[in-house]
C-alpha cells in the first residue's frame, strides 16, 4: 500500500537530509566523532549512530 503523497514527500526529504548528514560525518576522525562539548551533551557519533 503506497504512502499518502504528503507522507511520501516528507519521507523522501528525511532520507535526503539523512544522506547529507552521513556524508558530512564520514570525514570525521574517531576522536572528532566522539568529542562532547560537555558531559550533558551528545557527541556527533552518538547522534548519527
Amino acid at each position: 500500500m503506497p504512502l499518502p503523497k504528503p507522507v511520501d514527500a516528507l519521507w523522501a526529504e528525511l532520507q535526503s537530509v539523512r544522506a547529507e548528514v552521513l556524508k558530512e560525518a564520514e570525514g570525521l576522525s574517531q576522536g572528532q566523532a566522539d568529542w562532547r562539548p560537555s558531559e550533558k551533551d551528545w557527541s556527533v557519533g552518538e547522534v548519527v549512530h
